[in-house]
């Protein structure tokens, strides 16, 4: 099993935490607490996923569309309210 910290998905999860935490830094004082909050921890969720699939491989299937299904409901509603 690899390091989670030596596979590509890794990286991708942490850069979609850190752009989600750069762009809640240029939100309006009134919308940071509640959408920078929703955005943080939806990031949080997508690197605690990726970290649950690489440590049991036998479920790796139903945490992946566990996943991509938080991920298409979190863009569907941030889309939605832009």
């Amino acid at each position: 099993m690899a390091l989670h910290t030596e596979l590509p998905i890794h990286k991708e999860a942490y850069n979609l935490l850190d752009t989600l935490l750069q762009l809640a830094k240029h939100l309006p004082r009134d919308m940071k607490v509640l959408i920078g909050t929703k955005w943080r921890d939806e990031g949080m969720y997508v690197l605690e996923m990726v970290f649950k699939a690489n440590g049991s491989m036998d479920k790796i299937r139903l945490q992946i569309e566990s996943l991509q299904g938080r991920l298409d409901e979190f863009m569907q509603t941030e889309l939605e309210e832009i």
